[in-house]
C-alpha cells in the first residue's frame, strides 16, 4: 500500500529494499524487540531445507 501511496509501513531495515524510490523512509526509535520461536521434533532427522531455515532464521535474529 506504500509504494501505491494509499499508506503507511512499519517494517525492518531489511525490507525497504523493496520500497519505490517515491517513499520517504524515516527511522522509527523504539525499544521494541521481537521474539522468534522454532520448534522441531528432531534436526538430525530434518530435511536439509529445514535445517537451512533453522539457520538463516538464527542468522537474522540472534541477538549475538
Amino acid at each position: 500500500m506504500a509504494n501505491e501511496g494509499l499508506g503507511f509501513v512499519i517494517t525492518t531495515n531489511r525490507s525497504i529494499l523493496f520500497l519505490s524510490e517515491n517513499c520517504v523512509v524515516r527511522k522509527l526509535e523504539t525499544e521494541v524487540r521481537r521474539e522468534v520461536n522454532i520448534a522441531a521434533v528432531s534436526l538430525n532427522e530434518s530435511s536439509n531445507v529445514v535445517n537451512y531455515f533453522i539457520k538463516t532464521a538464527k542468522d537474522i535474529f540472534s541477538d549475538a
